[in-house]
């Protein structure tokens, strides 16, 4: 009737409201294209930073890993706003069904039936396109979790299952910050294999790996749970020491030593020692973490000239062996 199209064309406005739901749909559709492309880039990105060895020259560095999340938390961000958007767009549907349905006593069956059916095409597609986002958020979630494991591996030695070199020093940075702000004090030890070239020379690669893996077990099984133990490359260790003075470090360093050199490791029937040399390092005020692991390095160099296996320290103004701890013993 004629006041039945008047009715519609003051209360419903027909063509209005349909029109708007389906271009907020045709946009949500658009930020879904997105937000699915987005999930694409993040996984080549978690293959990146697989993509190079940790211990690798040019590997990912820490700032590499952070940016990485960066990315993935904006994702993750343009997946909540398109959640938001489409809950906004939810309610405009149901405002707008509530109000053709006030409407409906007064329209004719046929215009009725045609608003019941765009109606629920628009609904169907919009729980379509909810169900298709929260897959799409599922599926970034589990690259979050990917990345989330590519980033501990990366911190990770393949072979002795320690922190390698990047983790030792990003806990050396953090050390450092708390002496310098917190007068937090830390010694450093710096270890390494004795005659490990002249081992792997004799016995071959694989048994030197295992000798690789002897040591830093053998280390980690006396470890006290603040101590930040890591192999920073070829037959070297690290060993970061909160709260120690030089006295402290030097008894840590021989309980280490110790349970070094008795650990046997037997290869091809042969039983065969295993010894380390050990430089020891206060951080001192004023001093650069280079400069303490300089200072380290001096002393790890003096423990060698001394006879090996043992424990030298440097205290500021030179290194010296504390003591000869029986030199030259094991291969």
């Amino acid at each position: 009737s004629e006041r039945g199209k008047r009715a519609v064309a003051t209360r419903c406005t027909f063509d209005g409201p349909r029109t708007l739901p389906i271009m907020n749909l045709t946009a949500a559709l658009l930020l879904l294209l997105l937000v699915i492309a987005a999930v694409a880039v993040a996984l080549l990105l978690v293959i990146w930073q697989r993509s190079a060895p940790a211990d690798a020259p040019g590997g990912r560095s820490a700032e590499d890993v952070k940016k990485l999340d960066q990315v993935v938390n904006g994702y993750q961000e343009i997946l909540s706003d398109v959640a938001r958007r489409l809950g906004l767009q939810g309610k405009v549907i149901a405002d707008a069904g509530a109000l053709v349905s006030s409407a409906q006593a007064e329209m004719s069956a046929e215009l009725k039936n045609e608003l019941d059916l765009r109606l629920a095409e628009i609904i169907a597609k919009n729980n379509q396109l909810r169900q298709d986002l929260f897959i799409a958020q599922e599926r970034l979630n589990a690259q979050h979790a990917e990345l989330d494991r590519a980033r501990a591996e990366s911190r990770i030695d393949y072979l002795t299952q320690l922190p390698n070199r990047r983790s030792f020093e990003e806990r050396a940075a953090e050390m450092q910050s708390n002496f310098e702000r917190h007068e937090a004090g830390y010694a450093l030890a710096i270890f390494d294999i004795d005659h490990f070239k002249t081992f792997n020379d004799t016995h071959g690669h694989a048994a030197g790996d295992a000798m690789l893996r002897t040591v830093g077990k053998a280390a980690s099984q006396i470890r006290r749970s603040a101590d930040h133990l890591a192999r920073i490359g070829g037959e070297e260790f690290a060993l970061l020491l909160p709260h120690m003075d030089l006295s402290q470090s030097r008894q840590a360093a021989e309980r280490y030593r110790k349970a070094i050199n008795t650990t046997k490791l037997w290869i091809d029937g042969q039983q065969l020692n295993v010894a380390a040399s050990f430089g020891i390092a206060v951080a001192q005020p004023g001093e650069s973490f280079a400069d303490l692991l300089l200072r380290a390095d001096q002393a790890l160099y003096a423990a060698k000239e001394s006879g090996r296996n043992q424990v030298c320290v440097h205290d500021g103004s030179g290194a010296a062996p504390l003591a000869a701890a029986g030199a030259n013993r094991g291969d």
